[in-house]
């Protein structure tokens, strides 16, 4: 009750000390005079421990790359544990391979959980993945809409293609 100081809470207090986001490398520490953190201030470079890439010392052990890459490939480990036939839990793997070379590793780690249910469900339906006409007949349009990435890379998979009045056919049946 006789407190002569404000109270502050914790982030207005590490704002108060100095703690802000830097802008160099992006992470929250105490920031120097100069407005960047110690370590931007002293422009070291260092070598990435996993692809020997020279980045910046403040960005860590590792380059941004080889982050995400680690990332995908931990997710695509933990995802392929929801898969329970063998064959499609490896084209499982394969496909976050492919997805990562299509849209770059970053944005694959970070939506390669909205395919595992489709994974997940052929595995039900099939011990390996068929063709992809069999895909194509048994699966509706919204859901093959819903999971585009997976539908170019069986297309890209597959030898034959449905021709043209096949799938107009297909979608005027499955409407």
């Amino acid at each position: 009750m006789g407190s002569k100081g404000a109270w502050l809470c914790s982030a207005c207090y590490t704002a108060a000390r100095g703690f802000a986001t830097c802008p160099s490398c992006r992470r929250h520490r105490m920031l120097c005079n100069d407005g960047l953190c110690s370590k931007c201030s002293q422009g070291l470079i260092t070598n990435c421990v996993e692809c020997g890439l020279e980045i910046p010392a403040e960005k860590g052990k590792v380059c941004d790359e080889c982050a995400w890459r680690c990332r995908l490939r931990k997710r695509t480990e933990l995802l392929q544990v929801g898969i329970a036939r063998g064959s499609i839990r490896d084209d499982f793997g394969r496909f976050a391979q492919w997805l990562a070379q299509d849209v770059g590793t970053g944005k694959a780690a970070m939506t390669i959980a909205r395919y595992q249910p489709f994974f997940s469900d052929m595995a039900k339906q099939w011990p390996q993945i068929p063709g992809y006409d069999v895909v194509l007949s048994h699966f509706k349009p919204k859901t093959l809409r819903k999971y585009l990435k997976v539908k170019q890379w069986l297309q890209q998979q597959s030898d034959s293609l449905p021709d043209n009045e096949a799938r107009l056919e297909w979608l005027e049946s499955a409407g």
